[in-house]
């Protein structure tokens, strides 16, 4: 009778062995099929933003940039780095946020569900804990003037020809919304995906990518 095997956790050295680490090419080019495929409609990427006090760029803070908050993102902005999760993950659903008409006009307001994330994404990744975006002296926080969303996309085809309609004809090739959202909670790994749920926020960028200066 073969002795049974030894109940232990894994040793560091033998997580990336696992058939479940095996796997995760093999699962993201299963994913990448349904991108390839065209039933990934929307695009999702994670967005770091820099904000500065020195809004002139003079080189000095002056009084009036003093009240500029920029731990909580506020004052002139810089894109610092942008990823894009490929193979593309499932969002679920955009129906869920709703439109809503308060005194400043009218904001989206829900949350998604972002499934069939690449495991070879950390969840510091994910976070938006990057090395070079951490608080020196508090690693699980982003340093002061940097922020971290995501952002999701429609993956809208562009300069494509349609029949006219009684407006007149529909523009095809304007570049899709950026919908701006923040983790509501932490990431969950299973197996080889990590699943996420998203709440949408103010902020986004524009079309093109433009960024708008934050007032305090």
């Amino acid at each position: 009778m073969p002795a049974p095997p030894t109940i232990r956790p894994l040793r560091d050295e033998e997580v990336g062995r696992t058939l479940a680490e095996r796997l995760v090419p093999v699962a993201d080019s299963i994913r990448q099929l349904a991108t390839s495929f065209g039933v990934r409609p929307y695009r999702v990427y994670l967005v770091w933003l820099g904000f500065s006090q020195d809004e002139n760029q003079n080189g000095l803070v002056d009084a009036d940039e003093l009240q500029i908050d920029a731990a909580v993102g506020a004052g002139a902005v810089t894109l610092l780095k942008e990823i894009e999760i490929v193979p593309t993950p499932r969002v679920r659903d955009m129906s869920a946020i709703r439109r809503a008409l308060l005194s400043t006009g009218v904001t989206e307001e829900g949350s998604v569900f972002i499934d069939r994330i690449t495991r070879s994404l950390s969840e510091d990744a994910l976070r938006g804990l990057l090395p070079q975006f951490r608080d020196a002296k508090n690693p699980e926080t982003l340093r002061s003037g940097v922020s971290f969303h995501w952002e999701i996309r429609e993956d809208r085809p562009r300069g494509l020809s349609v029949q006219p309609t009684l407006g007149g004809d529909v523009p095809t090739d304007d570049r899709a919304y950026r919908r701006k959202f923040v983790p509501t909670g932490v990431p969950h790994l299973r197996a080889v995906q990590w699943q996420i749920t998203l709440e949408r926020a103010d902020g986004e960028r524009g079309r093109n990518g433009e960024l708008f200066e934050v007032l305090p």
